[in-house]
């Protein structure tokens, strides 16, 4: 257990296997530095990052630029932030299908994807 929870040890290991990050301690889990370390490896890491980071877009925007695939284990939440879906529709058109319910309904949101890509409309 003391293992899991030492920062220098629990780093080298993410380093050379993203999915060690399984085996880290809870605060571990929730130390950007790490998980990023983690997602550069391999981005299925973040399934076993804090819940906290996957509703992090900062955080999420930071790792999505370590792999692209990141993007998969975004909260949930993520998706009902504006900004967020927005800087996805920069990458990828198709991001508005994953949005929230709630920013479909929302005109300025709909508003602002048209701009970015006119058969976003269709989605709204």
């Amino acid at each position: 257990k003391e293992l899991r929870e030492n920062r220098e040890i629990v780093l080298a290991a993410v380093q050379k296997n993203g999915h060690a990050l399984k085996h880290a301690s809870e605060v571990l889990r929730g130390d950007r530095e790490i998980v990023l370390a983690a997602v550069q490896e391999n981005a299925d890491a973040l399934e076993y990052a804090s819940e906290e980071l996957r509703g992090d877009r900062v955080f999420m925007l930071a790792a999505m630029e370590k792999h692209r695939s990141a993007i998969e284990h975004a909260s949930k939440e993520l998706w009902g932030d504006r900004d967020f879906v927005l800087h996805e529709m920069l990458r990828n058109r198709h991001a508005i299908l994953d949005a929230s319910k709630e920013l479909l309904w929302d005109r300025d949101f709909v508003r602002l994807a048209v701009q970015l890509d006119g058969h976003a409309l269709k989605h709204a």
